[in-house]
C-alpha cells in the first residue's frame, strides 16, 4: 500500500487507542468508560485479535493487540497498513487461504487454519476466525480476526494420520525388508530425523538389520544383549530411552563412542520391539537438532514399535 494510506491507518490505529478517540468509521461506543473498557479487553485478551479496514485497498490491518504481537512477533507498528498476508510468508498454496478469501470478498464469517510464520521464520498452525463489521445501514466497514496457536493440536493430528497409513501398511508387507523400510522413512519423514537403524536379535547378540540416513560411523553397532548400551538396555527393560541432546546420551553412557568408534547424534529414541514376550530388537531414530519429544511423539513411536514387532513377527512365518 502507499505510504500515505498506512499513514492513515496508524493515525486510526493511535486514535483507537487514544483515551477519547473521535468517532471514525469503527463507531467505537459512545461513553469514555465503554471506550475504556474496549481498549481495556482488547490489549487484556488473551487471544490475539487483529483489526483491518474493508473500506481500504487491500483491506490493511489497522490494529493488533499485545497478544497479536506475542503470537507473531511482529511489532503492531510493523503491521499496521498491512494485509494480513504477510503472516503467510511465501506459503501462499493454502486451501484455507483461498476459502478465506472468498469469505472476504463475500463479507461472511470463516474458520479456517492456516500455515503462518513468525518474524523470526518459525512456523505456526494459526486458526483464524475471522467475522465481519457492519454499520448501522448494514455497509461493511471491518474484519476483526481472532487468531489460535494450534500448532500441537495439528501435530498430534497429523502424527495419528501418519500412525493410521502406517498401521495399514504394515498389515500389507510380506518381508522384514519392506518393514525396516516402511518403518525407517516414515519414523524419520514424521518427526524429522536423519537416520535410523532396526537391530534384531540374533543368539545372544543384537545384530544391525538395516540403515537409513547414516553408515557404520554410527554408535548403533552390533552389541551382545548383556553390553551396557543403549540398545540391549531398553531391550532388557523393555523400556523405550529418550535422549533430547548428545549431552544426555554421553552423560548416560560415557564410553559409548569409545566402545563403537562412532559419533553419536545430537538426539535420540531407542525403540525396544517386543511381542509375545519375546524381545526381537529395536529402533533406534537420530535427530540433527536436540529434540524434545513431546508426549504425543513418545505415544507415536511406542505404538509404531508394537506395529513393527508384530509385523516382524507375521514376517518370519
Amino acid at each position: 500500500m502507499s505510504s500515505a494510506s498506512k499513514s492513515s491507518c496508524l493515525r486510526l490505529y493511535s486514535l483507537l487507542m487514544q483515551p477519547n478517540p473521535p468517532r471514525r468509521r469503527m463507531e467505537l461506543p459512545a461513553s469514555a468508560p465503554d471506550r475504556w473498557l474496549l481498549r481495556q479487553a482488547f490489549a487484556a485478551s488473551a487471544s490475539s485479535i487483529a483489526i483491518a479496514d474493508a473500506q481500504q485497498p487491500d483491506i490493511p490491518i489497522i490494529y493488533v493487540n499485545p497478544a497479536f504481537e506475542r503470537l507473531s512477533g511482529y511489532p503492531a507498528a510493523e503491521v499496521v497498513g498491512s494485509n494480513c498476508r504477510f503472516l503467510q510468508g511465501e506459503d501462499r498454496d493454502q486451501d484455507a487461504r483461498r476459502k478465506i478469501q472468498e469469505a472476504v470478498q463475500q463479507g461472511r464469517s470463516t474458520t479456517m487454519v492456516l500455515r503462518n510464520y513468525r518474524k523470526d521464520g518459525t512456523l505456526f498452525h494459526n486458526e483464524l476466525t475471522l467475522s465481519p463489521i457492519r454499520d448501522a445501514a448494514g455497509t461493511l466497514t471491518h474484519f476483526v480476526g481472532f487468531q489460535t496457536d494450534v500448532t500441537a493440536r495439528e501435530r498430534t493430528s497429523s502424527l495419528m494420520n501418519r500412525l493410521q497409513g502406517m498401521t495399514q501398511a504394515l498389515a500389507a508387507v510380506f518381508t522384514q525388508d519392506e518393514v525396516f523400510n516402511l518403518v525407517l522413512r516414515d519414523a524419520l519423514e514424521a518427526l524429522g530425523g536423519i537416520s535410523g537403524a532396526v537391530l534384531l536379535v540374533q543368539g545372544d547378540q543384537l545384530h544391525v538389520a538395516a540403515r537409513r540416513g547414516h553408515d557404520e560411523a554410527s554408535v548403533w553397532q552390533a552389541s551382545a544383549l548383556s553390553d551396557s548400551r543403549p540398545s540391549p538396555d531398553a531391550l532388557r527393560a523393555n523400556t523405550p530411552l529418550f535422549f533430547n541432546d548428545v549431552g544426555d546420551l554421553i552423560r548416560a553412557y560415557p564410553e559409548l563412542e569409545a566402545q563403537t568408534c562412532g559419533i553419536a547424534a545430537v538426539a535420540n529414541a531407542v525403540l525396544p520391539m517386543v511381542e509375545g514376550g519375546q524381545p526381537l530388537g529395536v529402533i533406534v531414530l537420530d535427530f540433527r537438532e536436540p529434540h524434545h519429544f513431546t508426549p504425543d511423539e513418545k505415544r507415536f513411536l511406542l505404538t509404531l514399535a508394537g506395529q513393527c514387532a508384530l509385523a516382524l513377527d507375521r514376517a518370519r512365518l
